[in-house]
Formats: C-alpha cells, sequence, structure tokens
C-alpha cells in the first residue's frame, strides 16, 4: 500500500465515522508513482461517492501533509502499476462487476414503459401511488423509508417501483439507483463469496441512494442473504437512503424471515394493492390500447374487464389476443369478436367465480354460515357480511342485481345496490376493518 495512502487513512479514520470507513474507503486500492496517487474503486457507485463525499478530505491530506504536486486521480478498476510508474492497461471501465455479477448500470434495469403516467389509478391502488409519488418526491425521508409494496401478482407493485427510480432519475440524474429482482441480491452475494469479494459486494449496495428490491419474500429460509440485506438496510437507511420492496403479502406473514427483518421492513410505509375493480379494469385496457394505437370501443373494454377478474397481466393477455386475431383477420373489434376470441376463457371465469362459493368465502371469514346470509336477520354481525357478499358478487360474477337479490332469500335488485353502495362507501371513507376484509376476501378468491 502506498505510504501516503496508509497516512491519508490514518487521517480519515480520525474525521470520518467507522462505517463510512469500511463502507467507501477500505474498499479503495491506492497505487504511487512518483507523480500521482492513483485510487481504484470497485465500481462507479462507489466512485461517485467517494468524489462527492470524501475527496476534499483526501486532497486537504494530501497537499497538507504529503506532497503538494502530486496529482490525485480516481477511477473505476483494479489494475496494478508497473515498475515504470505507469499503468499496466487502461483500468477497468466497464458496466459489468465480474466479481459479483451486479450490472453497474443501474438504470438500464429500469423498463420505460413503468411510469408514473402510464399507471393507471383506481381505488385499489390509489393509496400505493399517491405514496410513491412522495417517495419519488422526498426520497430518504425516515417517513417513507422503507417504503413496502405488497399485494398479490401482477397488481402493479413492480410498476409503481420502477416509476420512483424514473421519477428520482429525472428530478436528480446523477442519484445512485438500483433496481433488481431480490433472486438477483442472492445470487451475487453467492457469487461475491464463491471469489472472496463479499466486500466489493458490501460496498456496492450500501453505497446507493435508492435501492429498489422485488419480491423481498424470496429471502425467506436464506440466513445468510437476509443477514446481508439486514445490514445493508441498516447501513442505507442510517445514511437517508431510501429502500423500496415488493412483497407478495405482508412481511409478518412470511415464515422463514427473521422477526429483525420483518420489524425493520414493517417500520416504515407499507400500501397494499389489491385486484382492481371492474371500472379500473376496464380503464387499464382503454389504457394499454391506446398506447398500443387501438381504438378500443368501451363496450368491449368493459366485457374484458367483467370477464378478466385476476391480474392485470391476464388483461393484458386478453387483449393481446383480440387485437392480435382482429389484425390477422382484418375484423372490426366489437363484443361478440373479443367474446369469441376468449372463448376458451369465459366460461372458466364464469365456473369459477359463482355465488355459492363467494357466500361459502365470506360466510367461513365472518364466522357465519350461509344460511344466516340468506336470512331476513338483520342484526351487525350478519348484515356486514351480507351486504360484502352482495358487493363482491355484483364484482366478480356476471349475476345481475335482481339475480343477486334472489340468490339472498328473494330480496329486490334496490336492496343489493344498497348494500353495494353501502360497502363502497365504507371503503371509500377508508375505514380500515372494511377494507382489510374486502381485500382479504377478494384476495382468497381471487388467488
Amino acid at each position: 500500500m502506498s505510504a501516503i495512502w496508509q497516512g491519508c487513512l490514518r487521517y480519515l479514520e480520525a474525521e470520518l465515522t467507522e462505517q463510512d470507513i469500511n463502507t467507501f474507503v477500505r474498499p479503495l486500492h491506492a497505487e504511487e508513482s512518483p507523480t500521482s496517487l492513483l485510487l481504484l474503486a470497485p465500481n462507479m457507485v462507489l466512485l461517485q461517492q467517494v468524489r462527492n463525499r470524501f475527496m476534499d478530505r483526501i486532497e486537504n491530506y494530501v497537499r497538507a501533509f504529503a506532497r503538494e504536486d502530486l496529482s490525485i486521480d480516481l477511477r473505476v478498476g483494479t489494475q496494478p502499476l508497473t515498475s515504470e510508474g505507469s499503468l499496466s492497461s487502461p483500468p477497468q471501465t466497464e458496466t459489468r462487476a465480474p466479481d459479483f455479477g451486479i450490472d453497474l448500470n443501474y438504470s438500464d434495469r429500469l423498463l420505460p414503459k413503468f411510469t408514473f403516467d402510464k399507471f393507471v389509478r383506481g381505488h385499489s391502488n390509489e393509496l400505493a401511488y399517491a405514496t410513491a409519488e412522495l417517495v419519488s418526491l422526498q426520497a430518504g425521508n425516515d417517513d417513507y423509508n422503507p417504503y413496502l409494496i405488497y399485494g398479490g401478482v401482477g397488481l402493479g407493485k413492480t410498476h409503481l417501483m420502477q416509476a420512483i427510480g424514473h421519477a428520482i432519475l429525472q428530478n436528480q440524474p446523477n442519484t445512485s439507483v438500483v433496481y433488481l429482482h431480490c433472486e438477483q441480491f442472492v445470487q451475487s452475494l453467492i457469487s461475491a463469496l464463491q471469489h472472496n469479494r463479499i466486500d466489493s459486494f458490501k460496498a456496492y449496495y450500501r453505497s446507493v441512494d435508492v435501492l429498489l428490491i422485488d419480491d423481498i419474500q424470496f429471502l425467506a429460509g436464506k440466513e445468510r442473504s437476509q443477514d446481508e440485506f439486514f445490514h445493508t438496510f441498516n447501513a442505507l437507511t442510517g445514511r437517508q437512503r431510501q429502500i423500496v420492496v415488493t412483497c407478495d403479502r405482508y412481511p409478518k406473514e412470511i415464515e422463514g424471515m427473521e422477526d429483525r427483518l420483518k420489524s425493520r421492513l414493517g417500520g416504515g410505509m407499507y400500501c397494499a394493492i389489491d385486484p382492481p375493480s371492474t371500472e379500473t379494469r376496464a380503464a387499464i385496457l382503454l389504457s394499454k390500447a391506446e398506447q398500443r394505437g387501438i381504438d378500443l370501443p368501451n363496450k368491449v373494454a368493459w366485457f374484458i374487464a367483467e370477464k378478466t377478474v385476476g391480474s392485470v397481466r391476464e388483461l393484458e393477455s386478453a387483449l393481446s389476443r383480440v387485437i392480435m386475431q382482429a389484425n390477422v383477420g382484418g375484423q372490426e373489434i366489437d363484443v361478440d369478436f373479443a367474446r369469441h376470441c376468449l372463448r376458451d376463457i369465459v366460461p372458466v371465469r364464469d365456473r369459477l367465480l359463482n355465488a355459492d362459493q363467494i357466500k361459502s368465502a365470506v360466510a367461513t371469514y365472518y364466522d357465519v354460515t350461509k344460511e344466516d346470509l340468506n336470512s331476513q336477520r338483520r342484526p351487525q354481525a350478519i348484515a356486514l357480511p351480507r351486504q360484502m357478499a352482495m358487493k363482491l358478487l355484483h364484482e366478480l360474477t356476471q349475476m345481475s342485481l335482481a339475480s343477486i337479490g334472489e340468490s339472498f332469500g328473494g330480496r329486490d335488485h334496490s336492496t343489493v345496490l344498497y348494500a353495494c353502495q353501502k360497502i363502497q362507501k365504507r371503503l371509500d371513507e377508508n375505514d380500515e376493518q372494511t377494507q382489510a376484509d374486502y381485500r382479504n376476501l377478494k384476495r382468497k378468491l381471487l388467488s
């Protein structure tokens, strides 16, 4: 090690915290020539952090206590100096770190289609969307750090997460934003351990400004990965750097995840994304069609939305099928054509979601019987479950209001309409219990 750099290290150790020294300074490799001091950083993210936060101190030490005429250079690379005092070959400047398989072009992982302006909002995702916008404007704020988005598959979690990354980079282009799937985090840790590059692994992840990790439930049962993520989490939040994670359920429900990690993930801001309502599904279809330059009739959008009650991905798949067959056959898209294109999907959906299934799920959830739901009794313990069942039947099946009423002991359509409006009002007023009941039942029925 360079004698000048050894002295500089002692100086920095007296000035900086142990965490900063271990995370940013010790990973640097120093080489000294008669005219220069070259500092090699293992990756571009760490280089930017050193340049922005510590180069003034390094230069002050060299000028004051070593040699005033010595030039100081900071680069990405690991190549040593030759005996002649020059680099044996140009320092490594590629954006890939073979040491542990991480792509340092961190913004390349963000897909252009996943931005806020392309996200369709509805009651099921409104809070998650609004919070994501706040996070993008106030990254690192303790009130939103970490930010956890959870919900079923294909509901827009990744879209919102990447939209945060896009917005931050648009407002602050020099911010280091890293997005990856949790599996990639685990794989990079394994590679780092295999190649004895764990210090580079730690330096990389603990020096970013914004860390976006998809499907954090993948850490379940992986003790070493959880340990590394836990310390990375503490390092980033301790420096007020933003963490955003997605999960398919609330972390406390994940078996095989350490309590300390569950506590950290639940200690910030968290929002659920529920399956979209029929109105939101129709709006999503119209938006997706517009993005593809297709004039999709409203009636067709509603038909597909009513028949495809699963994830947004299923909606897009159904829409793609209709558009593709229309292009191939040169046909106009109308409801009959869409019904023909989706003929193998519609019967399955109609069979899967029926009155008996929904009533059974609601009765079990509220610990009442199906006979209670069909009865004329009106105590709150029965009235609320009955209203919830009517709301779900109206939203998840093709039954008319009159048919739904008939299935509940011969009630008329106005009673069903009132029940649907009653539940919707509670949802709109952010009644936490009703929202939780609605979310849990819908997730169970659509899973």
